[in-house]
């Protein structure tokens, strides 16, 4: 299947938030690999974590960043080491009410 490009003006957006939470985290935390079906946006509370998709090469978040996952990538997300304490907030949702974007809409 072939990628399709769809122009969005912010006024056309209408996010749904599927669900939300916040977590309090072990340094030992791994989320992954996973594949998730929608748009998942993590703020980092406390502490640093190491994103990873398929692939070398890893990212770090620090307190303050935000981790934008697209639906469908296989990734993992854990505690970076040497981290004693690790918080984060996530929101789960699609950008247009109706429509899946990891269904190809």
């Amino acid at each position: 299947m072939r990628a399709q490009i769809m122009r969005l003006k912010p006024e056309d957006a209408r996010p749904v938030v599927r669900y939300a939470n916040y977590h309090h985290v072990t340094p030992t935390a791994v989320w992954g690999p996973r594949r998730i079906p929608d748009l998942e946006l993590i703020l980092v509370v406390e502490g640093r974590f190491d994103y990873q998709e398929d692939g070398p090469a890893r990212h770090l978040a620090r307190m303050g960043d935000i981790i934008a996952i697209p639906p469908r990538i296989t990734h993992t997300l854990k505690v970076a080491g040497g981290v004693r304490a690790a918080r984060f907030s996530c929101i789960h949702g699609e950008l247009l009410a109706g429509r899946a974007w990891g269904a190809g809409d």
